[in-house]
């Protein structure tokens, strides 16, 4: 990450005399985990999707009031699966399992919500939500080497490490 690499934080803080700082960077599993720290204190800064970053300000409005930086990616969101049966979002079954980083809250999870209500109606947006597991990119692989999520929804550079 570059604000690690290059010491942005720290640099930041002492040019505005505040000091010398200690940074921990940690690396979490899927925007349900940031929001759970974030509204807990336990984190105070990460990067994640639109979606997660609406929930989290929502929570904080009147406490914490989470803002944010920048966009992290304005990018396509690809849904792949090595089931040769499934040409669309109707041929999954309950044998299937569809992998986003974080079930519901996710823009993967909610791209897929709002696939199944344009293509069953009104009401139908969580049709597929049972088939969802949550797997942080790019856990969400493994599975699919090992015969258990054969679908999962990802955005690049992780698409098209799988695409390889």
């Amino acid at each position: 990450m570059a604000m690690e690499n290059l010491q942005l934080i720290e640099k930041q803080a002492a040019a505005q005399g505040i000091g010398e700082l200690k940074i921990s960077w940690a690396k979490m599993a899927g925007p349900s985990v940031m929001v759970d720290a974030i509204i807990s204190g336990n984190l105070h800064f990460s990067a994640q999707g639109v979606p997660s970053l609406a929930l989290m300000w929502d929570r904080t409005k009147g406490s914490v009031g989470v803002k944010a930086i920048s966009a992290i990616t304005n990018t396509d969101i690809y849904l792949n699966t090595r089931n040769p049966n499934i040409k669309s979002i109707r041929d999954f079954t309950d044998k299937d399992r569809i992998a986003v980083p974080s079930v519901k809250v996710s823009t993967q999870a909610l791209f897929l919500q709002i696939a199944a209500e344009k293509e069953w109606g009104p009401g139908q947006h969580g049709k597929l939500d049972h088939l969802t597991v949550g797997l942080a990119h790019p856990t969400h692989w493994l599975p699919c080497s090992i015969r258990w999520v054969r679908s999962p929804r990802t955005s690049p550079p992780h698409h098209s490490t799988r695409r390889r």
